[in-house]
């Protein structure tokens, strides 16, 4: 009787030792996934001129400038489409929804290109930007989640144990 209390017990450890390796694995791919896309935050930012980050571009765009905006609204898209697949932790995607919103409000340069994107999507020439549509359409206080997609509420307590709610450190975003 023994041996069998023993089995049991030793399969039990072994079953939690699996699932912890797989969710430490996970949580690592994750991290992994959030490094590359900052770091091709910080490549376009660095190519941008200081006028447009700063938001003081207020007449016509180099074109170079219009195409970095137009990629840093793409990775904006691309950021929101790996939260929605679970890619993204909690920590980051505030980090990143808030920046989202700060470069896209009216009158910034960014905010224009992405008017102009989204007409260019209206007219099927270009990404349809979903989750954006969704993000900037709303009222500030409205925080709109990809990883929750229509059904937030559904399955909130289960989100909780997901890997994607690893804690990242602030200054992991450089």
């Amino acid at each position: 009787m023994g041996t069998v209390i023993l089995s049991c017990i030793a399969v039990a450890v072994a079953i939690i030792t699996a699932i912890t390796a797989v969710w430490q694995a996970r949580s690592a791919r994750i991290r992994e996934v959030e490094s590359l896309y900052i770091s091709r935050y910080w490549t376009l930012i660095d190519r941008m001129d200081l006028r447009t980050i700063t938001c003081h571009a207020l007449g016509p765009l180099e074109k170079d400038e219009e195409k970095w905006l137009r990629l840093f609204i793409r990775l904006s898209e691309d950021e929101a489409d790996l939260r929605a697949a679970g890619w993204v932790s909690d920590d980051i995607w505030a980090i990143w929804e808030a920046s989202i919103r700060r470069q896209f409000r009216p009158g910034a340069p960014c905010r224009r290109i992405y008017e102009m994107a989204i007409k260019d999507s209206d007219e099927e020439r270009d990404y349809q930007y979903l989750h954006l549509r969704r993000i900037l359409g709303g009222a500030a206080s409205e925080q709109y989640d990809p990883a929750y997609g229509m059904s937030r509420c559904a399955f909130r307590s289960l989100r909780r144990l997901h890997p994607s709610r690893v804690k990242r450190p602030r200054h992991a975003l450089g």
